[in-house]
């Protein structure tokens, strides 16, 4: 066992070698790949949290539709209303959290499944 983490020690300090190396050659390849590769993490990490609130705002839309009249706002006022446990309005509750959330949370479920799949068949 120490001969491996010897060689895995070494390895590990031949990488971190090469990379220094890498970085302070004169060459400014190096820097640009760098700062487009932060770029491009950071225009990810945008989208991510763009596609975040886009679901939190649709399902918010989607909580208004129905017989029963419920404002968007009203709507996440009824969901904190239910977390809290200071449930101001019962048939508001009862439509909000048994008719409509489960149908809103299977959608958001099965479209992540979908997209997992999708990811999946093209790689």
């Amino acid at each position: 066992m120490s001969t491996e983490g010897s060689v895995v020690a070494e390895n590990d300090s031949l990488v971190k070698r090469h990379l220094q190396e890498w970085l302070d050659s004169e060459d400014d390849c190096a820097a640009e790949g760098i700062e487009e590769y932060a770029r491009y993490t950071w225009r990810k990490f945008l989208f991510i949290i763009a596609c975040i609130v886009a679901a939190v705002v649709i399902s918010g839309v989607a909580l208004t539709l129905g017989t029963y009249p419920i404002g968007f706002t009203e709507a996440f006022e009824t969901i904190w209303n239910h977390i809290t446990g200071n449930i101001v309005d019962p048939t508001a509750d009862d439509v909000v959290m048994t008719l409509r959330m489960p149908r809103i949370m299977a959608g958001i479920v099965a479209g992540a499944g979908l997209a997992v799949a999708g990811a999946t068949m093209q790689s």
